[in-house]
């Protein structure tokens, strides 16, 4: 069942503040024609980059840097550890990949593929590549994979499809299943290079705890 309130990202000047609109008023956002109104209304499920004096914990357990900020922690013989979900970070860390503005590195469009239970092999023939090719592109580590941006737009969408479906074929829920393909994707023109590490914020982290 999708949730009644959506945390909506609002930018006021060079600051973010976080609204809760209702399912109506997402929906609204989401058909707006203005540009810019459309880019807002993507953020319904991306968070903020601005980290500046909050407490930080970076993870590389999926093959690449990840910081969390002001995470959940707890004690464990006499030591702050992570009070969270390591199964349902690993989901929400890909969800927030998939609809960053960020271009995928190779280690994170690795990270995803595998996620997805999807084979090289299999993604070449979905893609319409060779296997060599997507292996080569997951060999860029931390550099972006996929050389034109109309590629990292292909592989973002096709990524996100087979998202939707596992969720639904395990019978599980995302907010990535509560919106229209359309309006969870940039344009390729949009796509910036990623930065050093990939942050996730406290308000994202709860749905991992």
């Amino acid at each position: 069942m999708a949730p009644d309130r959506y945390p909506y990202l609002d930018k006021c000047g060079d600051r973010y503040r976080i609204e809760s609109v209702s399912a109506e008023e997402a929906s609204e956002i989401t058909k707006r024609t203005n540009e810019a109104a459309k880019f807002q209304a993507k953020k319904i499920i991306r968070m903020p980059h601005a980290i500046k004096n909050l407490k930080t914990h970076v993870i590389q357990d999926f093959g690449f840097k990840v910081v969390l900020v002001d995470p959940p922690m707890r004690e464990f013989e006499g030591e702050k550890i992570l009070d969270i979900d390591m199964q349902k970070l690993s989901e929400l860390v890909m969800d927030l990949l998939l609809v960053s503005p960020e271009r995928l590195t190779g280690s994170q469009a690795r990270f995803i593929r595998k996620k997805l239970r999807v084979t090289q092999e299999q993604m070449a023939s979905d893609l319409g590549r060779s296997q060599p090719n997507i292996a080569a592109d997951e060999a860029k580590g931390n550099e972006p994979a996929f050389d034109q941006d109309t590629t990292q737009l292909a592989v973002k969408l096709y990524f996100l499809k087979k998202r939707r479906s596992q969720l639904i074929h395990d019978h599980k829920h995302a907010k990535i299943l509560d919106l229209p393909l359309e309006d969870l994707i940039l344009p390729a023109s949009e796509y910036r290079d990623p930065r050093s590490s990939f942050v996730v914020e406290k308000e994202a982290l709860a749905q991992a705890s």
